[in-house]
């Protein structure tokens, strides 16, 4: 049943608008934002979470899902906590429904939750493609999973760059941030993320990079068209980048590292939740 999700929501969607236009006499494809209409447009990305379920006969998604809604909304606040630390401005501005210094919305939990679980999705769909010992839910060395070492490293990095950055700091102003993102200095800002890519390159295997790589394509490519859908669905643009962005503030390549940072942490969490569920 999942298979048809695409087709199940594009139908959803064209039975929404005949529902308006039965009642205004007014063929609509396009609506006034309001917190109803937004949830109606993105309720139908619930369909494929509920096939899948009731195909695999499974709490694991739902489950899944509901943890990915709440890590999507906490993690892009310390992401953006976290840029703040280096950098003058947000890295990205929320417009509706905003919390914590609009680092976030409201209305992010549903798309974080579909977000990381299409991109869970396509890791298990690339992991068959991989070298042998990468199987589902079995990324494992010297009897470590992957996510542990993901993990580990990413704190042992943010430690790391956090010290060099306060000895930085204490020579140049305790005040001090970049007002650009620059190469050298983007590149100090995502080093704990590289770090702990490098080392499951090293400890696993180098098809990590292309994990990586496939993590940053879809999720960057899967928002921008979620912000350009909403925007010519319910006539409201949710967000805009601050650096280095195009069309309009929708996009920024500097978020492709934190696309895959957050597919790593939704494939970790996938991980952890099967081990636990099967015991």
């Amino acid at each position: 049943m999942e298979h048809f999700y695409f087709l199940i929501a594009f139908l959803l969607f064209c039975l929404i608008v005949l529902f308006k236009y039965l009642k205004t006499g007014k063929l609509k494809y396009r609506f006034k934002f309001s917190v109803r209409n937004y949830y109606l447009l993105v309720s139908v990305f619930l369909i494929g979470v509920v096939a899948k379920s009731l195909h695999d006969r499974s709490w694991f998604l739902p489950v899944l899902f509901l943890i990915l809604c709440v890590m999507g909304v906490v993690g892009e606040t310390l992401f953006s906590v976290w840029w703040r630390v280096f950098y003058k401005k947000n890295f990205w501005v929320y417009k509706v429904e905003t919390l914590a210094h609009a680092y976030t919305s409201l209305l992010n939990f549903l798309p974080w939750g579909v977000g990381g679980a299409l991109l869970v999705s396509f890791a298990e769909w690339l992991v068959p493609l991989l070298p042998p010992h990468f199987k589902t839910y079995h990324v494992v060395s010297l009897g470590v999973p992957f996510w542990q070492i993901f993990i580990l490293f990413l704190f042992l990095g943010s430690g790391i760059q956090l010290s060099i950055w306060i000895i930085f700091t204490g020579h140049v102003g305790r005040n001090f941030k970049f007002k650009k993102a620059t190469f050298w200095n983007y590149l100090f800002f995502i080093s704990p993320f590289l770090l702990s890519l490098a080392a499951c390159c090293l400890i696993f295997s180098w098809s990590f990079l292309l994990i990586a790589a496939v993590f940053a394509a879809v999720g960057g490519s899967a928002e921008y068209l979620f912000g350009k859908a909403t925007q010519f669905f319910i006539s409201k643009k949710l967000w805009s980048y601050s650096y280095c962005s195009f069309d309009n503030g929708h996009f920024t390549p500097l978020a492709l590292a934190g696309f895959s940072i957050a597919g790593f942490l939704s494939w970790a969490t996938a991980y952890a939740l099967h081990s636990f569920l099967k015991y």
